[in-house]
């Protein structure tokens, strides 16, 4: 074969090779905007429905509004990833949010798809509250995020309401009596993480046959929350939603796994700061303490753009930094 022949093979290949390529990196391109998309979505929809939680936040209590926290938290979704007015995409989209949670200071609500029509459709319903209940020899406690709580006698039926001391100074024989004020608030924080994951894991679980009969390939599943993350939550009054999809429902990549959480108290106290990525130059915003603000001095810092909610942040072009996770 000439030379000439062999020089026509090697450029059709190199040409194949390069279309090939360049198609894949469009493809991946087009993933992580749909990603990022989704991020953003996310953040802004979880602070609209954090609002009515900060809004309602004066001791009347959430739990007559739930309905309209989980209303705004759809509508926001909607309107950012523009399925206002598509019945169908805003179905799918409902899907993507296997659970969202209202923690109230005594319990928690589970919002999830439950079967309709046979099994042939789905809609959107509340559980019932659960407690943050623990039963240890002659007592039953149902304990409060306030740090207050109810025992229960179980031989007499006596109840008795209280914080630490007014338990520890009015009955003998409970966990008050026998372990300190950090350690029973340390019970009451493992008491709700297990109950918020133990609950969150089996509607979740229970929301893949829905999926799969509505049409959706993707596997559903529990993501891993930090402990600093469960700690900042339960502080008062919170919402949590868990967000996942593939954007191409293909199975081969760009998922997009989210738990986005918010509340009264986390929102009046947020602060992002934004800077560009040095690697990308994408601008991104982060939490105080994130590894990509480090080495920064303090003029450096303050000189950055802060804003106090992930909205704002989105509004001014940032997107969600996948180090910090805000």
């Amino acid at each position: 074969m000439k030379v000439s022949n062999y020089v026509i093979m090697f450029c059709i290949l190199f040409l194949g090779f390069v279309l090939v390529t360049n198609s894949s990196t469009n493809a991946l391109d087009t993933i992580t905007k749909k990603q990022i998309d989704y991020n953003n979505a996310v953040d802004t929809a979880i602070e609209d429905a954090a609002q009515q939680v900060v809004n309602q936040d004066d001791n009347r209590g959430v739990l007559r509004d739930r309905d309209i926290i989980l209303q705004n938290y759809f509508l926001s979704l909607y309107s950012s990833l523009g399925s206002l007015s598509d019945a169908s995409s805003q179905q799918m989209i409902q899907l993507y949010t296997p659970v969202f949670i209202i923690v109230d200071n005594d319990g928690f609500y589970v919002n999830y798809c439950d079967e309709i029509n046979g099994g042939t459709n789905f809609g959107r319903v509340w559980s019932t509250k659960y407690q943050f209940g623990y039963d240890s020899g002659a007592y039953s406690y149902a304990f409060r995020l306030d740090g207050t709580m109810t025992v229960l006698n179980k031989s007499t039926n006596a109840v008795t309401v209280g914080t630490y001391k007014d338990i520890r100074s009015a009955i003998t024989g409970t966990i008050c009596s026998t372990k300190t004020e950090d350690e029973v608030n340390k019970i009451i924080h493992t008491i709700a993480v297990s109950e918020l994951t133990d609950k969150m894991e089996n509607f979740i679980n229970r929301h893949n046959k829905i999926a799969k009969n509505s049409g959706l390939n993707y596997q559903f599943s529990m993501p891993v929350i930090e402990d600093s993350t469960w700690s900042s939550t339960l502080e008062g009054t919170s919402i949590f939603a868990i967000f996942q999809a593939d954007p191409y429902d293909d199975g081969l990549g760009g998922v997009c796994n989210r738990i986005a959480f918010g509340g009264a108290k986390i929102t009046k106290s947020s602060l992002y700061y934004l800077k560009q990525s040095d690697d990308s130059g994408i601008l991104m915003y982060h939490r105080p303490g994130c590894p990509s603000l480090a080495g920064l001095t303090d003029e450096e810092l303050a000189n950055l753009d802060a804003y106090n909610s992930k909205r704002e942040c989105a509004q001014h072009g940032a997107y969600y930094c996948e180090i910090c996770k805000p």
